[in-house]
């Protein structure tokens, strides 16, 4: 995509965004897979536009405790950093929360001006989201006075 039309989307109102993913795997094999099915999936959604990747070499790194007490005595990290594109903020919303980044920069514009439906439905999303959380079992909601 060349600066003219990044610049164009941009006007429209598409949001630019660095995200950074990370993940660690028992192979060399298993550990790049994962990212590159990951991204593969972000490439394919609707309203985000992948306009730069970057996958860092894989690395040797120490396990968690829970992972050495199972007999796994080395596993491999790999980092990818991504620029999207974002329809609009309720899309980077979809996308944070579905792919779940271990950072994320808004790059561009430098004011987001959302209309009362796209707050609304980011939010929405957001509670949604929580609400899955709780039925797994994963975490409950404290519902005070």
């Amino acid at each position: 995509m060349d600066k003219s039309e990044l610049k164009l989307l941009i006007s429209e109102g598409w949001i630019k965004c660095g995200l950074i993913f990370e993940t660690q795997g028992i192979t060399e094999k298993s550990t790049n897979e994962l990212l590159n099915k990951h991204l593969d999936k972000i490439k394919k959604t609707k309203h985000i536009k992948v306009i730069e990747e970057s996958f860092s070499t894989l690395e040797k790194t120490e396990p968690i405790p829970q992972l050495r007490e199972r007999g796994i005595n080395e596993v491999y990290s790999q980092i990818l950093e991504i620029v999207v594109l974002a329809e609009n903020f309720e899309e980077l919303v979809h996308l944070t929360i579905s792919f779940g980044p271990s950072a994320l920069e808004v790059l561009e514009p430098e004011k987001i001006i959302l209309s009362m439906r796209d707050a609304q439905n980011s939010l929405l999303a957001m509670a949604e989201m929580m609400h899955q959380f709780a039925a797994s079992g994963a975490g409950g909601f404290i519902i005070s006075k």
